[in-house]
């Protein structure tokens, strides 16, 4: 069965086995006239291209999508090396937790109070992926997930400028400042990958570069991160989200 989500996007729900056309007729009412047409489209089979289990564990994935109408619907997958999972969002609840497994059909992911999702990946480059995410409900949707890489912790002292007037600096020694949320000083490690933020006030900050970073051979022109954080007492408080910095 074929549909048009109200975005306007033609899917097939179960695919189709290769290639078809088909017409679509489109009716529109207003002011007592109607009016219709019809096109010729072609439905085009996407073959998926299966993943690995050795490519999933442990690995982070960041979705970043911006709204027509406005607002940003961004998440971050954890997918952890016991096949559980975390991820985040701006939508309520924030941080959700759940399972995930992997087939010849794609990844299962089984999340708390939001069922299965089947995702299939589609496309793919060095920094992101595209892919097919289906709930068994309604019409799939394509997204971008994003691949994340471990900060180096060599190429990242220095001065940098974020997106809302903010400046970040990383010295050498471990220690830092942000003029962000007020102003805070701050002390940074890299662990396994992750830089880690703990800031005076006792919060925690987990960054995840994102692949797409641009950096020399000693050091960072831009960070692309994605920002968890945590509680002093080591619980979920906020996901930031994404966020550029520029070195100057």
């Amino acid at each position: 069965m074929a549909e048009i989500s109200t975005g306007g996007v033609l899917s097939c729900q179960g695919g189709v086995a290769s290639d078809q056309t088909v017409t679509i007729t489109a009716t529109y009412s207003a002011g007592g006239i109607t009016e219709t047409a019809t096109m010729d489209v072609t439905i085009t089979r996407v073959s998926s291209i299966p993943f690995t289990t050795q490519e999933l564990s442990g690995k982070v994935f960041f979705e970043e999508n911006f709204y027509a109408g406005g607002g940003d619907g961004s998440h971050l997958y954890i997918l952890n090396a016991d096949f559980s999972l975390e991820k985040f969002g701006y939508e309520s609840p924030n941080h959700v937790t759940g399972t995930w497994s992997n087939d010849p059909y794609g990844m299962d992911l089984n999340i708390s109070g939001q069922g299965g999702v089947t995702v299939q990946r589609i496309a793919e480059s060095a920094t992101e992926m595209e892919v097919l995410l289906y709930d068994g409900s309604g019409s799939p949707s394509v997204v971008t997930w994003e691949k994340t890489v471990p900060v180096d912790p060599a190429k990242l002292p220095g001065t940098y400028a974020g997106q809302i007037d903010d400046t970040w600096i990383f010295n050498v020694d471990g220690t830092g400042s942000t003029t962000g949320a007020g102003g805070w000083t701050f002390t940074w490690t890299v662990d396994s990958g992750i830089l880690k933020v703990l800031f005076s006030s006792g919060y925690e900050g987990r960054m995840y570069a994102r692949a797409n970073s641009q950096s020399s051979s000693t050091s960072y022109t831009m960070l692309k991160w994605v920002f968890i954080e945590y509680t002093p007492s080591g619980g979920f408080y906020g996901f930031p989200g994404s966020m550029d910095l520029t070195r100057q």
